[in-house]
């Protein structure tokens, strides 16, 4: 990763543009895939006591289905339980 961060910063005699690099995207493409996907679990995990309410009001309630809000609430307590995890 180190590699990505040097090779984005121009020295001075570059007077290229940042675009004109070639390679620049594919070298830091895995870096840049890592940081999208820990990006978007951590948005998730932000959202999951409202998912949890939304999803008990629309299924849950309706249906009085018990099953379906033990598996919801197992579902969020996980959740829940690795979002300390990721900071």
């Amino acid at each position: 990763m180190a590699e990505c961060v040097t090779a984005a910063v121009p020295t001075p005699q570059d007077n290229a543009d940042l675009t004109d690099r070639p390679g620049l995207l594919s070298h830091c493409r895995t870096p840049l895939i890592w940081a999208t996907g820990f990006s978007l679990l951590i948005n998730v995990l932000m959202l999951a006591s409202s998912l949890y309410m939304m999803q008990v009001y629309d299924r849950v309630l309706p249906s009085g289905s018990l099953p379906t809000l033990l598996f919801l609430s197992l579902i969020t307590a996980g959740a829940l339980a690795l979002a300390p995890s990721t900071r």
